[in-house]
């Protein structure tokens, strides 16, 4: 059985400089152009004939004294390993560091969203672009790095979703926020974790972010600074109260509105949780990719990221922090895309061997 290389960075703990951990960050505009097909995991593709509101990619750039972070979180359902690959390669062709540099790359999970996933000839030049411009924000991120400080909080973020297979199962509630601030506390950054699908507004042809979108843009206006949301292990939850046979929802027109009251929510929720945050000026980077599963494991300061590109419903990530109760664990899947009448195996090895990085990491 193969194992994974996991180097671990010591950031000199007790040290205390203005240079000991530095964050930038940067965002552009990514909508396709109208008349691209939009994808969406509960419809067949339409043509896009509008705007609702922008996709956006960004970039949170961090750097410690030995080792430098990219965290890239995209507007989008899905990305192929192709493009991800690509991706890896074109920002390690750019980044001229002597330090150790890890890449991270989200999904938000909105189900309105471009062909990304899967290789087509429509998005094969998109792609190319998308490409130049993330590695564009990562150049500006870096110019924009400055002295800043990080800590996460877990808090319940309660009946705003359900799980697939009937009433009176409220989905897993975990909101998970990082907050990077500034030397005077300001917020430099937001990363949110949380398992519901971004596919609240009913796209007749308009593209949009959903709310995560909005959740962004309420956090940024808040002067919480950019936000980068993470969509959770989250296949067999939905928004609201839209278990399956329900003949009665809430929010049953699926318009922008629907969106407005569940992205405001949850920016709500993030502003109290960022404000309860410890805050730390000391912070480890460190990042290792198990060869059997394609599982990355990423410790952020207090935060640990698992990304696991196989599709699971929320009992991977539940069972992950069962594990491990007295870590903040966020927990990304299945963002390779799929439908969601795609069935779902339980990856029953990834949760092993994610626990297991998981603790070599420090995680309890």
């Amino acid at each position: 059985m193969s194992r994974s290389k996991i180097k671990f960075i010591n950031e000199f703990d007790g040290v205390m400089s203005d240079h000991v951990f530095m964050a930038g960050v940067y965002q552009t505009v990514i909508t396709p152009p109208v008349g691209f097909k939009i994808f969406s995991p509960e419809l067949p593709e339409i043509i896009s004939t509008s705007v609702n509101d922008d996709l956006l990619a960004k970039v949170i750039t961090m750097s410690t004294l030995k080792s430098e972070l990219v965290l890239i979180g995209l507007d989008v359902w899905g990305i192929s390993d192709k493009f991800e690959h690509a991706l890896r390669l074109a920002i390690n062709n750019t980044v001229n560091s002597q330090k150790t540099l890890t890449i991270c790359v989200t999904v938000t999970g909105n189900g309105c969203s471009p062909v990304l996933h899967k290789v087509t000839p429509e998005y094969e030049t998109y792609s190319e672009y998308l490409i130049e411009q993330i590695v564009g924000c990562v150049k500006y991120s870096y110019t924009n790095m400055k002295p800043a400080s990080i800590g996460t909080k877990s808090i319940k973020f309660s009946n705003v979703s359900t799980f697939l297979d009937g009433p009176h199962m409220p989905g897993n509630p975990a909101l998970i926020v990082t907050a990077i601030n500034d030397v005077n506390n300001n917020g430099i950054a937001r990363i949110i974790n949380y398992s519901c699908p971004g596919n609240i507004y009913r796209s007749h042809g308009s593209w949009t972010a959903d709310y995560p979108g909005y959740t962004s843009w309420a956090l940024d206006s808040s002067n919480e600074g950019k936000t980068i949301f993470i969509q959770g292990s989250s296949a067999d939850i939905r928004p609201y109260d839209w278990w399956l046979g329900n003949e009665n929802p809430s929010h049953p027109r699926r318009d922008y509105s629907d969106v407005i009251a569940l992205g405001l929510l949850c920016a709500t929720q993030v502003t109290q949780a960022a404000s309860q945050t410890t805050q730390r000026r000391n912070v480890k980077l460190c990042s290792s990719t198990d060869t059997e599963t394609g599982i990355q494991i990423t410790r952020i300061g207090d935060m640990y990221l698992v990304s696991n590109p196989r599709q699971q419903n929320n009992r991977f990530a539940r069972h992950i922090r069962r594990d491990l109760p007295n870590s903040n664990v966020m927990v990304s899947t299945g963002f390779r895309g799929y439908t969601f009448n795609e069935k779902c195996r339980f990856d029953a090895k990834g949760r092993r061997r994610s626990i297991n990085l998981l603790k070599q990491f420090g995680s309890d």
